[in-house]
This record gives structure tokens, sequence and C-alpha cells, in this order.
């Protein structure tokens, strides 16, 4: 439950901060010009393709970037810049969580990595949804409330979609924060690697992507309307 609220809040907030964004976007470039377009048929595999690209990111990108990150620690250069990045991340989280504050910066950065990472894609997800549309109703007016409101079908649709990712997403990190916590890196390597090749999460991405095929249809049809 923790997980779909921390999800649920990265949507409300990310939402509020793009409406905001966008209506200081339009107060200072009035003169911002907004256009649609019909999608071709054509370009149906091509969103398909990107929106199966972007699921899968959500879902596994949190866990390849630790893995990729316990491989460059050992290199001078590398950890001292990933300690700068942390720094700042610990100095907002420590408020929240007494085990994220007993450990050492290293198991921070993928404490982070495993939860801060979907958490903040859906968070950028919605944040662009609510920029764009303030944008374009803003410039439109109703024609843009209108443009919203009939693409809200395969909005609705790959926001779930994503959503899910990243529930799935967290749950890869639920099952590894033991290891980050006991700092046993061996064995979060070997979980880690499993993770990726976790039978049951690539079946539920494969129904995602059944469901992101839809989506793109819907995308062609509503666009052309």
């Amino acid at each position: 439950m923790s997980n779909i609220r921390s999800l649920c809040l990265a949507l409300i907030y990310g939402a509020i901060v793009g409406i905001a964004a966008g209506i200081i976007f339009v107060s200072i470039f009035p003169q911002i010009v907004v256009f649609t377009r019909e999608i071709p048929f054509s370009d149906v595999p091509l969103i398909f393709v990107r929106n199966c690209l972007a699921v899968t990111l959500i879902t596994f990108g949190g866990v390849a970037n630790c893995l990729i990150e316990v491989r460059v620690w050992r290199r001078t250069k590398l950890s001292n810049w990933l300690n700068r990045s942390v720094d700042p991340w610990y100095k907002l989280i420590k408020r929240f969580s007494s085990s994220f504050e007993k450990l050492g910066k290293f198991y921070r950065s993928l404490y982070l990595g495993l939860f801060a990472f979907p958490i903040m894609s859906i968070f950028v997800i919605i944040f662009l949804v609510g920029f764009y549309f303030t944008i374009f109703v803003s410039k439109l007016g109703i024609d843009g409330l209108f443009i919203f409101a009939k693409s809200l079908p395969y909005i609705f649709l790959e926001m779930s979609v994503y959503f899910y990712g990243a529930y799935l997403a967290l749950g890869i990190g639920t099952k590894l924060e033991p290891y980050v916590e006991k700092k046993n890196l061996k064995l979060f390597v070997e979980e880690g690697r499993k993770s990726l090749k976790n039978v049951r999460v690539w079946k539920a991405l494969l129904v995602l992507y059944i469901l992101l095929f839809i989506s793109a249809i819907l995308e062609q049809t509503f666009s052309s309307l």
C-alpha cells in the first residue's frame, strides 16, 4: 500500500507542478504558438515501440542503474561524483527514513536508485501531461480543452500502464531493500540480476505491451477525429 501511496503522490504533485509550470511558461512566452496534427497509421508502430521502451525503462531502470553503479563505484572520480550527487537527496530523505540515515553514501545511492527512479518517472510523465494541457487550454481555449478531452482515452490507458510498471519496479526494490540495509553487496547483485530475468515480471510486461499497442491505435484514431 505504501508503494501505491508514493505513486499517487507523484501523480498529484506532478500534475500540480506541471500545471503551474505551464501557466508560468505561457505568461513568460505569450507569443508561443501551439498546433495539432493528424497521426498517420504508419506512425503506430513507432508510438508502440516508444511506449514499450518507456515502460520497460520504468520497470527495470532503477535496478539496472544500481547494478551499473556497483561496477563503477570503485573508480575514484566516479565515486566522488556519485557521493556529491547523493548528498542533496540524503538531506531531504533522512528526515523521513531512519534506516536511510544509517546507510553509507554508496548504499544510500542504491536505495535511491531502487525507489526514487520509478517514482520520479511517474512524476515527470504526469508533469509533462499537465504542462502541455495547460499550454493547449491557455492558447486554444475551448478548442484546446476539446483536444485534451478526446485524448483522455489513450492518456489514461498509457498512464495506467506506466503506473503499473512503476509499481512493479517498487516491488523489485522492496525485495532488494533488505540487502541494501544489511550492506550485503554480493546478494544484492545476485538478486538484482535475477530480478531482470524474472519471468513473472516479464509476463506482466507482456500484458502491458498489449495494452500499449491498443493505446497506440487509440492515439492515432482520436488524434485524427
